[in-house]
């Protein structure tokens, strides 16, 4: 009876997080309400409670989704590929991302709005937060393989992750709103001649 109860709530959590993405796709983050959610998942909007304390906490588990999905599928494979120096890594990184947006540009849309949200500091900003430290935290050591493992990365590395992150949300935000098509030979060239020097001369 617990297995049931348990499969239950899982499948209604499921349902949640699959229409709140759905809507994020069509409206966007702020366009999204509760009681849009609650609608297309076919539960009681105090269903919604049960699970979420917030539309924000909606936005982190998704977030999360997302980052656990580039990871895994995308940014761990490029990177054991062919590890190469911070020039190539960097490259590999850019291509992942660019992949990665192009299978689901849900998330393109969602990573950047996501930090609208954190700026506007309302509720459930602390679990946003969490979630992009742990993806700058990945994408430090990924770019600097001496920072793996250590209780903190070095300012520096976090700096050079957030420089590469923004980089490419941003380039694809503009992108967009300037009707153009994004070119990750644009990325690569600009990141991968930036990035190396300022995380300094040291390692590969």
């Amino acid at each position: 009876m617990a297995d049931r109860r348990e499969r239950k709530r899982a499948e209604t959590r499921a349902a949640l997080l699959d229409s709140a993405l759905a809507l994020v796709r069509q409206r966007g983050v702020y366009g999204t309400r509760v009681e849009d959610i609650t609608e297309r998942a076919d539960v009681g909007k105090g269903v919604f409670y049960n699970y979420f304390d917030s539309k924000d906490a909606v936005v982190a588990a998704l977030l999360s989704d997302g980052v656990d999905m580039l990871q895994r599928d995308y940014l761990a494979p490029a990177l054991a590929r062919e590890p190469g120096d911070r020039a190539v890594r960097v490259a590999n990184i850019v291509r992942a991302h660019e992949q990665f947006f192009g299978d689901h540009p849900e998330y393109s849309l969602l990573f950047h709005q996501a930090r609208g949200v954190l700026q506007l500091g309302q509720g459930g900003v602390e679990q946003l937060r969490a979630v992009f430290v742990r993806y700058l935290r990945y994408l430090a050591e990924a770019l600097d393989p001496s920072a793996t493992g250590a209780p903190e990365p070095d300012a520096r590395s976090m700096d050079a992750a957030a420089v590469v992150a923004g980089t490419i949300s941003g380039y694809r935000s503009f992108c967009v709103a300037a009707g153009r098509q994004d070119q990750s030979s644009s990325l690569i060239a600009t990141l991968s001649g930036g990035v190396p020097s300022l995380l300094g001369s040291s390692g590969r």
